[in-house]
Parts: structure tokens; sequence; C-alpha cells
């Protein structure tokens, strides 16, 4: 086979993402920067705090060449505030799904939200 070619169960895009399956065995947070064994510390773009103790760290390359790191986290659970607001879920016979968020008591009388 030649250096070129693929074989049938791998495509073009096998190998545009990496994940570290131990956080802190190749991959660390150090503030802003990630830094990542054999290739070194690379300037990151928190969108927002890590909230929990990670544990791994996906990195992916989108379509447009931009590379993404997505961190799973360990969280303790909490519970959430009580609400008026339903949620329903739709399946239509194709088997997509809809959700629906009702804010009951947000519509006057009659209303469908």
């Amino acid at each position: 086979m030649k250096a070129h070619q693929l074989s049938r169960c791998e495509d073009k895009r096998s190998a545009d993402s990496i994940t570290y399956p131990q956080y802190e065995n190749g991959v660390r947070l150090d503030g802003t920067r990630l830094i990542i064994s054999k290739i070194g510390a690379v300037h990151v773009v928190l969108h927002r705090p890590l909230e929990g103790t990670p544990k791994t760290v996906t990195l992916s390359r989108s379509r447009s060449g931009k590379w993404y790191a997505c961190f799973s986290v360990e969280t303790e659970p909490t519970t959430l505030p009580e609400s008026s607001a339903a949620i329903g879920v739709d399946m239509d016979r194709d088997e997509n799904a809809a959700i629906n968020i009702l804010a009951l008591g947000l519509q006057g009388e009659g209303e469908t939200p």
C-alpha cells in the first residue's frame, strides 16, 4: 500500500482528534497554556473556567483547521432550583426529536408558547 492511500476502515479525518484519557498524564492546563507532551505549551482561550476536577482531554481539529480542546470534568451533583417551566420532547416518524420548552404562567390565557 502506498503511503498516501488509506485502508477502507480509515478515513482522511481519522487523525483529526486525540484523546488523553488521564489528565496530567500527557496533557495539563497551566493558566492560559495547555501543556501537551511531545508538543509543548500552546496558548488557549478558555470560554469559561473549568468547574470540577479534569478527567480527560480531547484535542480535535475542525474542518477549517482550527484546534479545540474539550475537557471532561468530574463535579459534585447539585440540586436544581424549583421551576414552573416544563420541557417536552416530540418525536416525529423519522425519529427526529424537537424539544419544546413551555414557560408556564408567562403566557396569557389562550396563548400557546
